[in-house]
């Protein structure tokens, strides 16, 4: 039986600079129990493809592991094709193929044309996550942000700030501040923080998560759009918003940072003709969970080569 995808659960997805309308089916709670347990799967799965190879590995357990991994992806890109195929549909009208007077609107049409794009497959599979994760309020404002809210782990945050080689030098502006960790992260290094948060409760939970750090003298939060923050005194932006958004802050980012700025981002890659100068696979620290296995990934950019890259 079709599932019947709710009008109340809009959202977008960004393909090749378009903004693209579409709907999330509203999973009933065994479909919701699937879908997550699926996900962390994948996600877990992904991890561990992407480990190093282990020292001294004999050759029986080597092909072993190539099996198990052979066999991982395989279900991975079978979930992707289900999932999206099941509870993802297109407005009319927003994508028609070259050889056809009908608009796409079927997920599984939307895998088909896009299938070679992992980046916005991974996309559609955290909007599904998200669309049935969120309560109604978070939902109902879902338009109006780049991203929902889900924090960024410690240990990640701390890694971001390394790998940026963040010191009391830097001004970290952090789009999408949410409870003010990547802030608190980057002041702990003795950096000037600043973070951008639309949400009134989110920056009220960043001061008070500054105030217990005790940094409140290096972060302060503003409630304001993010795509309308003054970016020109950061040395160092830090993210952790959906791809869609992060292709909307390409030109903004290029536009408004000052020579030797860096861009560091979490999960998601910044797209387009950007290439990371550093991609790294963080651990998590002990007894931490991400709300979604598998999106530990960190990028980080050189803007003065990306300018470069863009004015050529």
């Amino acid at each position: 039986m079709a599932l019947r995808l709710s009008s109340t659960y809009n959202t977008t997805i960004v393909i090749d600079g378009e903004v693209i309308p579409i709907k999330i089916a509203r999973l009933n709670p065994q479909q919701a129990i699937d879908f997550n347990r699926d996900f962390a799967r994948m996600g877990r799965a992904n991890d561990s493809a992407k480990a190093p190879v282990p020292e001294g590995e004999l050759g029986d357990a080597r092909q072993a592991r190539e099996q198990r991994a052979e066999e991982d992806e395989r279900s991975a890109k079978t979930f992707v094709v289900e999932a999206i195929s099941q509870y993802v549909a297109i407005e009319p009208g927003h994508i028609v193929e070259d050889d056809s007077p009908e608009s796409i609107t079927k997920g599984a049409d939307l895998v088909r044309l896009f299938g070679a794009r992992d980046a916005m497959l991974s996309e559609l599979l955290m909007i599904i996550f998200m669309e049935n994760k969120l309560d109604a309020e978070q939902k109902a404002n879902w338009r109006t942000r780049l991203a929902p809210f889900v924090p960024t782990p410690v240990a990640v945050a701390d890694r971001m700030m390394a790998i940026a080689k963040v010191t009391d030098t830097d001004t970290v502006v952090d789009l999408g501040c949410g409870s003010g960790r990547l802030c608190i992260a980057a002041a702990q290094r003795g950096a000037t923080a600043i973070g951008y948060d639309i949400d009134a409760d989110r920056i009220a939970e960043a001061n008070e998560a500054a105030r217990a750090a005790g940094v409140t003298d290096r972060c302060t939060f503003i409630q304001q759009d993010a795509l309308t923050a003054d970016l020109r005194s950061a040395t160092v932006v830090s993210l952790y918003l959906l791809a869609g958004a992060n292709a909307k802050l390409r030109p903004v980012l290029l536009s408004q940072l000052p020579a030797g700025a860096r861009v560091v981002s979490h999960a998601f890659a910044m797209g387009g003709n950007w290439i990371a100068d550093v991609s790294e696979l963080v651990p998590l620290g002990e007894g931490e969970q991400l709300d979604h296995t598998g999106q530990r990934w960190v990028y980080l950019y050189s803007v003065d080569r990306w300018r470069k890259a863009h004015q050529g």
